[in-house]
């Protein structure tokens, strides 16, 4: 959870982790946070809103060797998705008829260079090394893992 989201306990994690010298902070967020996407304004401002929350975080805390980085996935397969019926979405199988949408030019999803569907495995290898020490000079970045989908826009 972020500083500022989370009142008094931000307050907590951030002085914890001041007085231990240092930590990992991350956001998850989305593509939709670095492109913009038609017909999801609001979808679009909260994911933005990570974006440059990460950054401004990461130059206010760096100096006491907090580090703040975002997950920015691309699109991952599943019936969660509220507004696959509408608008820019219609066009996109969901289930097991996911895959379809990299065969049909009218998905949104067709021009992901992977020609497949992300999933939450592709995003756990970045989140641990985020959290490592690996990471120790990575901070204030908003990172894409989306098959080169942000590339097309």
């Amino acid at each position: 959870f972020g500083l500022g989201f989370a009142g008094q306990y931000s307050d907590a994690l951030y002085r914890y982790m001041k007085k231990q010298g240092g930590g990992s902070i991350m956001f998850t967020s989305s593509v939709c946070g670095v492109t913009g996407l038609r017909k999801q304004c609001g979808f679009v401002a909260s994911k933005f809103a990570i974006s440059a929350l990460t950054r401004s975080m990461a130059l206010e805390y760096g100096k006491y060797g907090i580090r703040v980085n975002t997950l920015a996935p691309g699109s991952l397969p599943g019936p969660y998705l509220p507004f696959t019926n509408e608008g820019l979405w219609a066009d996109v199988s969901v289930g097991e008829d996911y895959d379809k949408n990299f065969e049909n030019p009218q998905s949104i999803l067709y021009d992901i260079a992977a020609r497949r569907p992300a999933y939450p495995t592709d995003m756990a290898g970045l989140m641990l090394y985020l959290a490592s020490d690996d990471a120790s000079y990575t901070t204030g970045q908003v990172i894409c893992v989306d098959g080169a989908m942000t590339t097309a826009y």
